[in-house]
């Protein structure tokens, strides 16, 4: 039994975090600025079906400024820890979004995981002309990547468990001393270098007995690309009232468009992404509150389009998804936590989950990637409506797949 290794790491790259034990930071890094401190609090009603939107809630609480983050992601390493916990710990993380068994988070990743090899073998480029260098660029992209770190002091990982995530595709490495580089090095890779570093440069390492990584990356095109001579600065009211001037992208066109009184959303679609209209990148002005619904409920519309062009870096090396499954009701795997369904190394346990998140847009299309660490140690023409986003507004990178929906990426533009 490895008994010196207190830490257990569980590490997913689509939104790159950084490693740290709850209640430890890291060195300080620029896209961890704007962590607002709160208690854990409680979060009540999670269930798959509602975790991206109480996620974003509950983040949103405790980030000041611009953000974005991967409930994709997090997910990924959510169901490589789960597969490995057993008992009360299991149990925990099960009833924390409202699970009655493995079965429907394995079927959501199962069904994500098809769609990003059809997405990803469909290979097409942006219309109109471009040069070969270009037209390599607008590529499509929306890889997954999973691997399992073990110290060679470990009893290393249980064969039943690799049977039991064989759908995950894992690599396996097993590592001794600093390991900081050579998951750096397998991040970069899988991220196309968006996400460079999973663990920064001095971050002690000592205590990780064994890392579980996924890492995501993705790179779309618009289905009509907006025009860059129309992309214009224009007036953008931030969350404080502040104005300030920013590119606003310009297009008109059918859209698929929803609003109520409490909500206005559009999804601007890209190419070769889903079977439905609904896929794409919606962006929402007021309330996120039954998003899902909302965009269920989205309709062809004529749509005049003002969006401003963005580029968000988030790292969340500040315990939020630790309190966030606190508030949910797990704490065994933050102490005496089972995972013998994993390993039979003695007391791993959660000590941090960390997420690194990039993505921006402009007038071709988007690319973003994330990594998550939990260490353990037609129709008629109508009247155009008009969507100007030119006050806070919210984001969802969403794959509708007929039988499910999933969030890629979301967050929140506020200045």
């Amino acid at each position: 039994m490895m008994k010196k290794f207190l830490a257990f790491i569980l590490a997913l790259a689509l939104f790159v975090p950084l490693l740290a034990a709850c209640g430890k930071s890291v060195e300080p890094d620029s896209a961890a600025a704007g962590y607002i401190k709160k208690p854990v609090g409680e979060v009540k009603g999670v269930t798959l079906a509602t975790l991206n939107e109480k996620l974003l809630d509950y983040v949103g609480e405790r980030r000041s400024g611009n953000f974005v983050i991967s409930p994709m992601s997090f997910k990924y390493a959510y169901g490589l820890m789960l597969a490995g916990a057993e008992g009360n710990t299991k149990k925990e993380l099960l009833d924390a979004f409202g699970m009655n068994g493995e079965a429907g988070l394995e079927e959501m990743l199962a069904d994500f995981g098809e769609f990003a090899g059809n997405f990803d073998k469909a290979g097409g480029f942006h219309h109109g002309t471009a040069s070969s260098e270009e037209a390599e660029k607008m590529r499509f992209a929306l890889k997954i990547a999973n691997s399992i770190w073990t110290h060679e002091d470990s009893d290393g990982v249980k064969a039943e468990y690799k049977e039991k995530i064989k759908n995950y595709n894992a690599e396996y490495f097993e590592f001794s001393g600093n390991v900081g580089k050579k998951l750096n090095e397998w991040v970069s890779e899988k991220t196309n270098g968006l996400i460079p570093k999973m663990l920064q440069e001095g971050y002690d390492t000592d205590n990780i007995a064994m890392m579980l990584v996924n890492a995501l990356y993705f790179r779309g095109v618009w289905q009509v690309a907006f025009s860059e001579e129309k992309t214009s600065k224009a007036v953008f009211t931030t969350a404080n009232g502040n104005e300030v001037k920013k590119d606003f992208m310009i297009s008109s066109g059918m859209l698929s468009y929803y609003e109520d009184d409490d909500t206005q959303l559009v999804i601007l679609p890209i190419q070769n992404y889903g079977y439905d209209v609904r896929n794409g990148m919606v962006f929402v002005l007021g309330s996120t509150e039954n998003i899902d619904e909302k965009i269920s409920k989205a309709e062809s519309r004529t749509v005049n389009l003002a969006i401003p062009k963005f580029d968000v870096e988030t790292s969340l090396i500040n315990n939020e998804f630790c309190d966030f499954l606190k508030a949910c009701g797990v704490s065994d795997a933050f102490g005496v936590a089972d995972f013998s369904g994993m390993t039979d190394d003695d007391g791993i346990f959660i000590g941090s989950i960390i997420q690194r998140a990039k993505l921006a847009i402009d007038e071709k299309g988007l690319e973003g990637a994330a990594a998550t660490d939990i260490i353990m140690l037609g129709a008629m023409p109508d009247e155009p409506v008009n969507f100007t986003a030119d006050r806070p507004f919210s984001f969802f990178l969403v794959a509708d797949l007929q039988t499910s929906r999933h969030v890629i990426f979301e967050g929140r533009i506020v200045e």
